[in-house]
């Protein structure tokens, strides 16, 4: 062992302008590594707890084509839905007949005519599990009470009264066959006429105002009728998250089962996204460029020291003394690095998180810089293992070499 020193201390002299030299590049590129790999976890953490906090755990999922076991498998709690020939797309009668979504506009090329309809009727099935946060909208009911159970719906005052209905009415929806979409077919779930009990008249417009001072209390949207009915299948249904990090991951998920999906607040999961594809990007390119530079390490170490290399074999040395002594050369390089890259990392990290703070205000506190042990042991794990590798890889190349050859002139 003290043989082993001694040589490994004389060959550090023999090449300490190079190990300086490449030790200054390593420990700037891996600082940066370190820095890049840090920002690119606490970014995305930032985010999604400031959405929790910033939305009260409400994180919006819109799912097309989607039964009620489908979403709670997939860990989220169903809470409203549409279902084209009810909810849309349908003809809503009791004493007057409305419809609920009117045809969009037709132009003929011929008769160059239009068909102009502004007025849209916002129906939604409140599933079971958005029942519980129904009653938050109790003071605008202006006459009876809001659904409870299946075949029960609560409507708008403007509603009633051009449906001509009121508390204790029946209210029949069936399939609107007359709308017209030229982009999109419409296929319809419910094809038969269904009815429904009104228990309840409602101001659409004191729910409005309750959600806009009140938006982390309910995520159940204003409209003009609610309804409750047993229903399982929906052309889209609103599951709610309690994490945003489970919405985005489920909506990734969802998207690769080729389903059309909505996700609440969608530009803030666009800004992670961005980020994340972008430090992602630079990520690798730092790793490539240290990954590099290792690489050009032990080649200065073979060119320079290739003469030694061989003598110490004509003494007898093994290729695992041989690799012990410029291995340790390297990983020594490398974990000096890591160790003093990882101060200019957290340097560098607690700037990018404070600006991202003053960027986004809002959730500004929930940008925390973290200092993680686990990325500067994994760092340095695979860095050291591809020193090595390299080395092994250089030393093939001596087998291939006269040694006699290599040490004639010395």
């Amino acid at each position: 062992m003290k043989r082993a020193s001694k040589l490994i201390f004389s060959e550090f002299r023999s090449l300490f302008r190079t190990i300086t030299l490449m030790g200054i590049i390593m420990l700037f590129f891996i600082a940066a590594l370190l820095s890049v790999i840090s920002v690119l976890i606490d970014i995305p953490d930032g985010f999604y707890n400031g959405m929790n906090d910033y939305y009260g755990g409400f994180n919006k999922l819109s799912v097309d084509d989607i039964d009620l076991d489908t979403a709670t498998a997939h860990g989220g709690t169903p809470i409203y839905g549409h279902v084209n020939g009810l909810t849309r797309y349908s003809v809503i009668s009791s004493k007057k007949t409305i419809s609920s979504t009117p045809s969009p506009m037709i132009v003929d090329e011929d008769e160059k005519t239009e068909q102009v309809i502004s007025f849209t009727v916002t129906s939604y099935i409140i599933t079971e599990y958005g029942l519980k946060w129904l009653p938050k909208y109790s003071d605008s009911v202006t006459k009876g009470r809001l659904p409870e159970k299946n075949g029960e719906i609560a409507i708008n005052t403007d509603i009633s009264r051009m449906l001509g209905a009121n508390v204790g009415d029946q209210v029949t929806f069936e399939p609107d066959y007359d709308y017209v979409d030229p982009e999109n077919e419409t296929t319809f779930q419910i094809t038969e006429p269904t009815t429904f009990e009104v228990v309840g008249i409602i101001n659409t417009t004191k729910i409005s105002s309750y959600k806009s001072k009140n938006p982390k209390e309910t995520p159940l949207p204003s409209a003009h009728i609610y309804m409750v009915s047993d229903i399982t299948t929906f052309d889209r249904l609103c599951m709610n998250f309690e994490d945003s990090r489970a919405a985005h991951s489920e909506y990734k998920n969802f998207i690769k089962l080729g389903k059309t999906c909505t996700l609440g607040s969608s530009a803030n999961y666009e800004i992670i996204d961005t980020a994340v594809a972008f430090f992602g990007a630079v990520t690798a390119v730092l790793g490539i460029m240290v990954v590099f530079i290792i690489y050009a390490l032990i080649a200065i170490f073979y060119r320079q020291r290739k003469g030694m290399i061989c003598r110490l074999k004509l003494f007898g040395a093994t290729d695992g003394q041989i690799g012990f002594i410029y291995c340790t050369i390297a990983v020594t390089l490398v974990f000096l690095s890591v160790a003093i890259g990882s101060v200019l990392a957290m340097a560098f990290n607690v700037y990018f998180i404070d600006l991202c703070g003053q960027l986004f205000d809002i959730i500004s506190a929930n940008f925390v810089s973290h200092f993680r042990p686990i990325v500067q042991i994994s760092v340095f794990a695979a860095l050291a293992l591809f020193t090595i590798l390299i080395f092994f890889i250089y030393d093939r190349k001596i087998k291939n070499t006269s040694i006699s050859s290599e040490v004639r002139y010395e």
